[in-house]
């Protein structure tokens, strides 16, 4: 007994129509182009990869490029890692990597500059305390 055929507007239909060597239908290419459409979704959804900051939503530039370093590092290490996008990403990678230790320094030097006024500030109090004698 023959398998019964698939009718015109479906994904079985076009390949049958491309193996006979015959021209495929326009419903039955909509019907490959929506089965394409909802397959790529699937395997963009599943590509996407999760890397957790502990619900920390901040502005600060310095955790933000912590962040975002944490993203390239984690899709790079990711199998869903393309292999054209190894080199666009390993770039992105340093980059984020001396804007970190730029940002380091910098919030380092503030920190030091605001301990040394405090500092100062308790010296300057200290100078007008009457000392007992």
């Amino acid at each position: 007994m023959p398998r019964e055929l698939k009718p015109c507007g479906t994904r079985a239909a076009a390949q049958r129509h491309r193996r006979h060597g015959e021209e495929v239908c326009p419903d039955c290419k909509a019907a490959e182009r929506e089965h394409r459409r909802k397959y790529a979704r699937r395997d963009r959804v599943e590509k996407t990869i999760q890397v957790d900051f502990g619900g920390a939503n901040t502005t600060d530039p310095l955790t933000v490029a912590r962040e975002n370093l944490a993203i390239v590092t984690a899709t790079l290490r990711s199998d869903k890692c393309l292999p054209k996008d190894i080199v666009p990403l390993t770039k992105r990678r340093e980059e984020l990597v001396q804007l970190v230790q730029q940002l380091s320094t910098q919030h380092e030097e503030e920190r030091m500059e605001q301990q040394g006024a405090e500092v100062a500030e308790n010296v300057a109090e200290a100078a007008f305390r009457p000392t007992a004698v």
